[in-house]
């Protein structure tokens, strides 16, 4: 992990009452702002579960190496009760596009980008 930005966060009291979290704490990565790792409390602040994000580089046409490309696997451990969860973006095996590595199909803005996209994307 590189130079991060550690944030404890917590509800204020008047609206802290049933709300699952008693604090929680991110790091924040100072070059793109994205959080590499949370540990959240319960209710009695106790720790509860542990929540990390790895981002591969990515080679971005035109940029270059790129970590912040919402391709990630986020893995999520309840402490308290014994149990993981990985999530991976993209699936295994299939392809990761950046900005014009994409399919031509899916550069239509207008499509995929308004409101009035959604329209004809459900036809």
């Amino acid at each position: 992990m590189g130079d991060a930005y550690v944030l404890s966060v917590s509800k204020l009291p008047a609206y802290a009452s049933g709300y699952c979290y008693a604090r929680r704490v991110m790091y924040v990565d100072k070059s793109f702002y994205g959080v590499l790792w949370d540990d959240l409390y319960d209710n009695k602040d106790q720790p509860w579960k542990v929540l990390g994000v790895f981002r591969p580089v990515a080679e971005a046409p035109s940029i270059g190496p790129v970590s912040e490309t919402l391709n990630y696997v986020q893995g999520i451990w309840d402490l308290q009760h014994e149990h993981a969860t990985f999530f991976t973006d993209p699936v295994a095996g299939q392809p990761f596009y950046l900005n014009e590595q994409a399919p031509a199909n899916y550069l239509d803005l207008a499509r995929y980008t308004r409101q009035t996209g959604l329209t004809m994307i459900m036809r």
